[in-house]
């Protein structure tokens, strides 16, 4: 499929996100993390039931991809702080990453959010990524992911979280709202395992 031609527009709109996940379909591009049609039913149901903001990007004829934030699962330790919500995922179908889709659909779904209370995390791990993409290099894959992440505002915390220690390209990154007093991100520091805690005020 050639995609030049193809231009794809972003929106993380509630009312027109709801539209678009039921009349279009995800493209066959979109299978990171199950079948495309599986993670579309997944995505309307968090979006239907869940306290989630969800951005899309889509063409005249599919949803090319998809970025959510979400509360924490109730199994994680991050559940312990209300000031905490998850950046679940960024896709972008393969034949669309040039477009500059991802960096949009971040934007996006951070301006139609008001998560300056909030603290974010993004928690990357590399059986995730789609390394195919840069010939297996997860180095690469780490720093594209970090660059785009940065642009959002996060910045990369330390965490003894086991999945993030399990292989040493995993990472997390965080947005500090700019209204979270200093008293929560010493918490969230403690809570994340950061050996830095001690050193906030």
């Amino acid at each position: 499929m050639n995609s030049k031609n193809k231009t794809v527009s972003v929106t993380a709109d509630r009312p027109l996100v709801g539209k678009l996940l039921q009349k279009y379909r995800f493209h066959d591009g979109l299978g990171q993390f199950r079948l495309p049609s599986e993670q579309q039913l997944a995505m309307l149901d968090a979006f239907q039931t869940l306290d989630v903001n969800l951005a899309i990007a889509y063409t005249e004829e599919f949803i090319v991809g998809y970025a959510i934030i979400l509360p924490p699962e109730p199994y994680e330790r991050w559940v312990k702080m209300k000031e905490i919500r998850v950046l679940g995922v960024v896709e972008v179908a393969p034949l669309y990453r040039k477009q500059q889709a991802a960096s949009s659909l971040l934007t996006a779904l951070l301006d139609e959010g008001d998560y300056e209370k909030n603290i974010l995390l993004s928690l990357e791990y590399r059986w995730h990524w789609d390394l195919d993409s840069v010939n297996g290099d997860s180095s690469l894959y780490k720093k594209l992911l970090q660059k785009l992440l940065m642009k959002g505002g996060f910045e990369e915390v330390l965490t003894n979280e086991p999945d993030i220690m399990n292989y040493h390209d995993n990472f997390m990154m965080v947005r500090f709202g700019r209204d979270v007093p200093s008293a929560i991100v010493k918490r969230f520091l403690e809570l994340s395992g950061n050996p830095l805690s001690n050193n906030v005020r």
